[in-house]
Protein backbone atom coordinates (compact mmCIF):
# COMPACT_ATOMS: atom_id res chain seq x y z
CA UNK A 1 0.00 0.00 0.00
CA UNK A 2 1.41 3.39 -0.82
CA UNK A 3 0.94 6.01 1.24
CA UNK A 4 -0.25 9.78 -0.53
CA UNK A 5 2.94 11.16 -1.68
CA UNK A 6 5.47 8.92 0.04
CA UNK A 7 7.45 5.82 -0.84
CA UNK A 8 7.01 2.51 0.25
CA UNK A 9 8.36 0.55 3.63
CA UNK A 10 10.41 -1.45 1.63
CA UNK A 11 11.74 1.44 -0.37
CA UNK A 12 12.46 3.00 2.70
CA UNK A 13 14.88 0.46 3.90
CA UNK A 14 16.52 0.66 0.43
CA UNK A 15 17.58 3.82 0.92
CA UNK A 16 18.21 3.69 4.15
CA UNK A 17 20.92 0.88 2.86
CA UNK A 18 22.07 1.83 -0.14
CA UNK A 19 22.77 5.41 1.00
CA UNK A 20 25.48 5.26 3.58
CA UNK A 21 26.86 2.15 2.04
CA UNK A 22 27.82 4.69 -1.22
CA UNK A 23 28.76 6.95 1.41
CA UNK A 24 30.97 5.19 3.24
CA UNK A 25 28.84 5.39 6.49
CA UNK A 26 27.40 3.05 9.04
CA UNK A 27 23.58 1.80 7.70
CA UNK A 28 21.26 3.36 10.54
CA UNK A 29 17.88 2.29 8.81
CA UNK A 30 14.60 3.29 8.55
CA UNK A 31 13.26 2.72 12.00
CA UNK A 32 15.99 4.49 13.75
CA UNK A 33 16.68 7.42 11.50
CA UNK A 34 12.54 8.29 11.80
CA UNK A 35 13.14 8.15 16.09
CA UNK A 36 15.84 10.53 15.13
CA UNK A 37 13.39 12.77 12.96
CA UNK A 38 10.61 12.83 15.80
CA UNK A 39 13.35 13.69 18.55
CA UNK A 40 14.53 16.41 16.53
CA UNK A 41 11.53 17.87 15.98
CA UNK A 42 10.40 17.97 19.81
CA UNK A 43 14.12 18.90 20.71
CA UNK A 44 13.87 21.79 18.30
CA UNK A 45 10.71 23.34 19.95
CA UNK A 46 7.91 21.33 18.10
CA UNK A 47 4.97 19.53 19.08
CA UNK A 48 3.63 15.55 18.20
CA UNK A 49 1.68 16.80 15.67
CA UNK A 50 4.34 18.28 13.46
CA UNK A 51 6.64 15.22 14.39
CA UNK A 52 4.16 13.28 13.04
CA UNK A 53 3.02 15.30 9.66
CA UNK A 54 6.73 14.93 8.87
CA UNK A 55 6.23 10.93 9.72
CA UNK A 56 2.74 11.31 7.86
CA UNK A 57 1.03 9.95 10.97
CA UNK A 58 -2.92 9.81 11.67
CA UNK A 59 -2.17 10.13 15.12
CA UNK A 60 -0.31 10.86 17.79
CA UNK A 61 -0.23 7.81 19.43
CA UNK A 62 1.62 6.80 17.04
CA UNK A 63 4.39 9.67 16.66
CA UNK A 64 5.01 9.26 20.67
CA UNK A 65 6.27 5.84 19.76
CA UNK A 66 8.76 7.29 17.72
CA UNK A 67 9.46 10.58 19.87
CA UNK A 68 12.04 9.73 23.15
CA UNK A 69 11.93 12.24 25.97
CA UNK A 70 14.64 14.74 25.95
CA UNK A 71 15.30 14.56 29.70
CA UNK A 72 17.69 17.60 29.60
CA UNK A 73 14.69 19.38 28.49
CA UNK A 74 12.27 17.95 31.16
CA UNK A 75 14.82 18.73 34.19
CA UNK A 76 14.22 22.56 32.91
CA UNK A 77 10.87 22.45 33.90
CA UNK A 78 9.74 19.55 36.28
CA UNK A 79 9.20 20.84 39.76
CA UNK A 80 11.24 19.22 43.22
CA UNK A 81 9.74 16.67 44.34
CA UNK A 82 8.03 18.16 47.82
CA UNK A 83 9.96 17.45 51.47
CA UNK A 84 7.33 16.55 53.67
CA UNK A 85 8.53 17.44 57.36
CA UNK A 86 7.87 15.16 60.24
Amino acid sequence: MRSRGGMRGQAVVSVTRTAPARAGIATVGGHRLRHRAASRVLAGGGNLAEAGQLLRHHGEETTAIYAKVDQAALATVVRPWPVVER
